[in-house]
């Protein structure tokens, strides 16, 4: 009993897998886009492989990406 509910679970996982990978690789450049070009808050910033938070005292950094390519 118990090896059937660990195999409905492995299958089921796997299933949903594959359809999001489906899901994802059907994406086109402009859907890309649209999902990426927003406003985004900055938590932190990476430079030279240097991790450096930014303190929450500061004011908000926000990142604008927009969809010219800006």
């Amino acid at each position: 009993m118990r090896n059937t509910v660990v195999l409905i679970i492995f299958f089921t996982f796997l299933s949903t897998t594959s359809f999001s990978n489906e899901a994802i690789s059907k994406l086109t450049e402009t859907q890309i886009k649209i999902l990426l070009c927003h406003k985004w808050k900055l938590t932190f910033l990476e430079f030279k492989g240097k991790k450096k938070v930014i303190p929450s005292k500061l004011p908000v950094s926000i990142l604008v990406f927009l969809l010219d390519g800006n």
